[in-house]
């Protein structure tokens, strides 16, 4: 008997048909790999943006004598008359001075971060789904929800809940 090299037409028919099932396995794993990763990218993102929304919102409510709350944002005034204006376009959530406020007290130096304000104010998420703050006994409440598309379909979304003591 002679001794044969090589593989048989139906061992290349079996390889072939089984290659490209192993293929389509591993290119499902390494897409899934990259919109897990996609999605604590985005979640982390929501989490900073939520972080610095409501820092500010901390800090106007620590002071604050009334709170506003409606469709279009959240409308605060300080004891000293001074109000802030959260303003909710669409996605885009803005801080600014209201323009109508009847304190124009520049002493206060604590606010280092309103001289950067441009007209249309500090622009502090893109990624906003709803604002509310309400009024407790002795503290606001402050509801932030926040949602960035991730595919088509799908999304990343992210809430927090803040309590503040009134001063």
């Amino acid at each position: 008997m002679r001794s044969q090299r090589g593989f048989t037409l139906v061992e290349m028919m079996v390889v072939c048909s089984i290659l490209p099932i192993f293929a389509a396995a591993a290119g499902a794993l390494y897409l899934e790999g990259r919109v897990a990763g996609a999605r604590i990218e985005a979640q982390i993102g929501l989490q900073r943006e939520a972080s610095l929304v409501c820092e500010f919102l901390a800090r106007d409510l620590r002071g604050a004598a009334s709170v506003t709350s409606n469709a279009d944002g959240v409308r605060i005034r300080a004891k000293s008359g001074r109000m802030t204006i959260y303003d909710s376009k669409g996605t885009t959530l803005s801080r600014r001075p209201s323009d109508s406020s009847d304190s124009s007290d520049s002493s206060d130096s604590n606010d280092s971060n309103d001289s950067n304000d441009s007209s249309d104010g500090l622009m502090l998420s893109r990624r906003i789904r709803d604002l509310t703050v309400t009024a407790e006994d002795n503290a606001f409440r402050a509801h932030l929800r926040l949602e960035r598309p991730l595919l088509p379909g799908r999304s990343v979304r992210f809430e927090r809940t803040i309590k503040v003591a009134r001063r």
